[in-house]
């Protein structure tokens, strides 16, 4: 919590299988991504669960796949996304205690029992994988060399894994640079867990 309270960002240690677990994620969105879009659209998104696609076009051009709990497959599905859609939930119900021990360590802050209050709603965690496709020398050259624009999160953000430096946490006005660290999972809070523990 003091790395929280100062950072913005709190490093929780992890074990080895969800280390593994991760890591399989890695593998298994790498290998869905290698597919070709057509396909890919058959997972559409709804209902905050599926497939997004922003083109080269956009500001904020990537392929987002949100996962929840209740996600089913399309009909037609490829066992790719079997495996990739199974890893993701395995990440959910393994980070279940991760989070709400987490959770725990901001009621007396939010003077709540934060843990009973995340853990209530399970159905609703969702987890996000993000492929920021690398940029042209011309968007390059014209400025568009940034991948993720700065936005805010919901709720309590758990940074698990990556393939490349580069995220940043806005904490009292200061950019904050995030290092993944192996064994260790990277939560920070977004606009709702500032409101609960007043800020």
């Amino acid at each position: 919590l003091e790395g929280l309270l100062k950072n913005g960002v709190v490093h929780i240690p992890v074990t080895s299988s969800f280390v593994q677990l991760t890591k399989d994620l890695d593998v298994a969105w790498a290998e869905f991504v290698s597919q070709d879009k057509q396909h890919k659209d058959l997972h559409v998104f709804a209902n905050g669960m599926g497939y997004e696609y922003r083109g080269v076009n956009a500001r904020d051009y990537k392929e987002t796949f949100h996962v929840k709990a209740g996600y089913k497959l399309p009909r037609k599905h490829s066992t790719i996304d079997l495996l990739f859609i199974e890893t993701a939930k395995s990440v959910l119900i393994d980070s279940v205690p991760l989070v709400a021990d987490f959770a725990e360590s901001l009621s007396e802050i939010a003077g709540r029992d934060m843990r009973a209050f995340v853990t209530a709603h399970t159905d609703q965690w969702l987890s996000r994988s993000l492929n920021y496709p690398p940029r042209t020398e011309e968007q390059v050259n014209a400025g568009e060399n940034v991948l993720a624009l700065r936005h805010i999160d919901k709720g309590l953000t758990f940074h698990i894994a990556e393939t490349d430096p580069g995220l940043m946490v806005l904490w009292n006005g200061e950019w904050i640079p995030v290092e993944h660290t192996e064994g260790f999972i990277h939560g920070y809070g977004g606009m709702l867990t500032q409101y609960y523990t007043k800020g």
